[in-house]
Order: structure tokens, then C-alpha cells, then sequence
């Protein structure tokens, strides 16, 4: 008789745990409390065509991805492209993609940008990143890069992603961001190279979800999942708003904070645990444009004048302008979803986020032609120092309950790569659960 798996979450990592478990013979019912699959890699409407409501890239080093869509049919779909990046700082545009670039980066003196430029390049050859888990990113960068450097360049970036913990955050999450970055650069005399999916990645997740199905696992969306029970005999219970749905083994592939929820009653140890990392939300503006503001994919930010600290002109990366209806631009804040903020209408976000670009290019905000606001409660764990050994556990403490949860990358960030990755490995503990 086939084992069933229960799959909370219907992202990326949940439709690839869906996907495998079929593969590995078992039963699967994925569980998605939205009407739509994808979490936070979901796309929507925009022009004549489809667009992610939030950006992503693919690495070069991106193995799990690139090894799935291959495996699925769908690597003729990525495409490579130069992905320049830029910097703005104090009402000057400045490129910054390049080892050259970094050497006439004029807001630093010759010592720091030669100071920079080393540092960065001995990151990127780096292995051993143990000791940087000890460490915050603001302390690591201080001793290495100095004061100047910082607050040009790091503090800008940390803020964009950390919000209110920027000057918490593990060095080790730092190093290895600019260790991916790096697997992306074939010399550093040219820009990163960044991957997208023609379609977006919803091209991977309609591909992932369909075998799945054709592998017989069920997905019901709308669903939402309130807690996980065992019934005393190894299978479990999963109550939801529309009835109750059984298996051998439970996956949650949700956030840190809906997962505490989910098993608060069965296992309060784990769920206090998991609750107690830090968690933030993020509310992103796509900007569509006749014409785009810069040349560059990614562009960091320091001027006073700008509400955000960074935006991502996707249309320089991908350029689908025929099926958009022009350029394509983002522009995150992440924030907890308590600050007041956060209940910000859309229209008060748009304006917020979007005015600063007209510092940049003043024509720019005349040209936009479409405003769109997403905002999700829980979007990045903030790991501090200190996190490899408080990394929430993949399997829980009672048999067959399994997570699978961005912070479990660590040092890596969330990518879609890494918690393709993630699924994988929790299919094969479940089974060997099992035995």
C-alpha cells in the first residue's frame, strides 16, 4: 500500500516536494491556502502577458534549478543575460558591475576602492565561512572594508533587504550572497551574467505542477491548513478550513511563523522555537514604463532624497516589453508587518517607493503607465550571528513531521535553487523516517 505525504505550501519548494514524492511512489496532496499556486514566486497579469510579482534571477551556479528544469523540459526556457549593475549616490549614477568600475568609483579614496575590491575577491574565493557565523555583517565589513566603505555601499544594500536589522545580520548570510553573485562572473572585467525563465518562473512551476498531477499527487489550492495532529498510531491529521486530510507523513514548506502555528498544539517546544527567528514582510512596487529610468539590471541607492534603497529594472534583464507594454521595474521595502506602514494603501506604496525614481530621471514618473503593489507578512528570515547552530531542524520532533523553510539555506539566502534543493532532501528523510 502507497504511503501518503501531505504537503503544506504550494511555492516553489512545496510543488518540487509534491513532485518528488510522486516520483519516489508515494501519495501526495499538496495544500495551498491561496487560490493560486507559487507563494512568492506567483505571477499575474500585466499587458498581454504574465509577470512575477516579485523579481528573481537564476545563478550560475544554481544547480537544483537548473538540473530540475532540465529534468522537467523547460531549460530551453532560461536565458543568460548581462546584468549590470549600478549605484547612486548622492544624485550621481555610477556603474559598479566591473573591477574597473570599482577603481573609478570616485565617492571612495584609491586606498578604500583598492581595499574594496580586494576584499571582495578573497569573499568570493572564501570556503570556510564558520567563522563569519560569529560575527555581524556591519562588524566583518568595518574590520575589512572600513567606515567609509560601509556607509557608501553595505549599509544601502543591508537596509534594502534587513530593514530595521541590517546591523544584525550573520556575516556568513553576507558572504555568501557575494559568493553566488560570483558564480555568476566569468572575469572581473565584465558584469554578472543573470539567468530568467522566458514566462517567468511560472514556466518551471506550471511545469512542476503538471508532473506532479500526471504522477498522480492531488493539489488543492484554497485550502488553508490550521493544525497538524497525530493520531497515535505514526499517521497524521491535517485540519483546514475545508475538512481534515490524512497522511503517513506532513511537509510543511511555509514560512517559520506559519509552520509555529501549524504544530503549536502537537509540539509547543518546536513551535516556540521556530516563532522566536525574527521574520520580516515586504512590499514591493512593479513600475511598468515607456521607457526605462537607467541602463541597469540592479541599481543600489544612497541618497537621502530616495525613500528605497535599491530597485530592480527587470526590463534591462529580461526585455518582454512586446508582452508587458513597455519596461518593467521593481522597487521592495522590507519591513515587519508591524510597522504601521505596512497598512499603507497601495496607491500611498506606489508613491512612496515610486517619487524617488523621479530624483534619478526626473522624466521618469510622467512615463509609468502602471503602479502595481505586493506585499506578503513573512518574506525573509533575518539570521544573526550565532544562526548555525540555531537552524530550524528539517525533521521534527515527532516522526514524519518534516519543515522546509528558506532559513534552512543558511548562509545561502532564499533562492528558488536552494529550496528546490531543500524538497529534495526532505522526500528522502521522510522516507528513511519510514523504514
Amino acid at each position: 500500500m502507497k504511503r501518503t505525504a501531505v504537503i503544506i505550501g504550494g511555492g516553489v519548494s512545496g510543488l518540487s516536494a509534491a513532485y518528488k514524492f510522486v516520483q519516489a511512489g508515494w501519495n501526495a496532496h499538496l495544500l495551498e491556502a491561496r487560490d493560486e499556486l507559487g507563494g512568492l514566486t506567483r505571477s499575474m497579469d500585466l499587458g498581454s502577458g504574465r509577470i512575477e510579482r516579485y523579481y528573481h534571477f537564476i545563478c550560475g551556479g544554481d544547480t537544483h534549478l537548473l538540473r530540475l528544469a532540465d529534468e522537467l523540459g523547460v531549460a530551453d526556457k532560461i536565458h543568460f543575460a548581462p546584468a549590470p549593475v549600478g549605484h547612486f549616490y548622492r544624485g550621481r549614477m555610477y556603474p559598479f558591475s566591473t573591477a574597473l568600475d570599482v577603481l573609478r568609483f570616485s565617492p571612495l579614496s584609491v586606498a578604500d576602492r583598492m581595499r574594496l575590491g580586494w576584499h571582495t575577491l578573497k569573499a568570493q574565493k572564501r570556503t570556510d565561512w564558520r567563522p563569519l557565523d560569529e560575527i555581524t555583517a556591519k562588524e566583518w565589513l568595518l574590520s575589512t572594508v572600513g567606515p567609509r566603505v560601509y556607509e557608501v555601499l553595505w549599509r544601502p544594500l543591508l537596509e534594502i533587504k534587513f530593514g530595521p536589522y541590517h546591523d544584525q545580520v550573520s556575516a556568513a548570510w553576507l558572504w555568501h550572497r557575494m559568493w553566488r553573485v560570483g558564480t555568476s562572473r566569468k572575469s572581473a572585467m565584465e558584469s554578472d551574467a543573470m539567468g530568467y525563465f522566458e514566462g517567468g518562473s511560472e514556466t518551471l512551476l506550471n511545469a512542476l505542477a503538471e508532473a506532479a498531477r500526471k504522477g498522480g499527487a492531488e493539489i488543492s489550492t484554497g485550502v488553508k491548513a490550521q493544525k497538524i495532529v497525530g493520531d497515535g498510531d505514526g499517521r497524521w491529521r491535517v485540519a483546514t478550513d475545508k475538512g481534515d486530510v490524512e497522511g503517513d507523513a506532513v511537509v510543511m514548506a511555509t514560512p517559520l511563523p506559519v509552520a509555529a502555528d501549524l504544530v503549536r498544539e502537537e509540539m509547543p517546544a518546536w513551535s516556540e522555537a521556530l516563532g522566536a527567528v525574527p521574520y520580516l514582510g515586504v512590499v514591493c512596487a512593479l513600475l511598468r514604463a515607456e521607457k526605462s529610468v537607467t541602463d541597469y539590471f540592479w541599481v543600489n541607492v544612497n541618497d537621502e532624497r530616495v525613500a528605497a534603497n535599491g530597485f530592480i529594472e527587470y526590463g534591462n534583464l529580461n526585455r518582454g516589453r512586446e508582452v508587458w507594454g513597455g519596461d518593467t521595474l521593481y522597487v521592495p521595502m522590507y519591513l515587519p508587518a508591524t510597522d504601521p506602514r505596512f497598512a499603507w494603501s497601495d496607491e500611498e506604496w506606489a508613491k512612496h517607493l515610486g517619487d524617488g525614481l523621479g530624483v534619478i530621471d526626473a522624466a521618469y514618473p510622467g512615463r509609468v503607465t502602471a503602479k502595481i503593489v505586493t506585499r506578503d507578512v513573512f518574506a525573509q528570515p533575518v539570521c544573526t550571528p550565532g544562526f548555525a547552530e540555531r537552524t530550524p531542524s528539517m525533521v521534527g520532533p515527532k516522526k514524519g513531521v518534516l519543515l522546509v523553510e528558506a532559513s534552512q539555506l543558511y548562509p545561502s539566502d532564499r533562492c528558488l535553487s536552494g529550496m528546490i534543493g531543500l524538497a529534495g532532501i526532505a522526500v528522502r528523510r521522510a522516507g528513511e523516517s519510514d523504514r
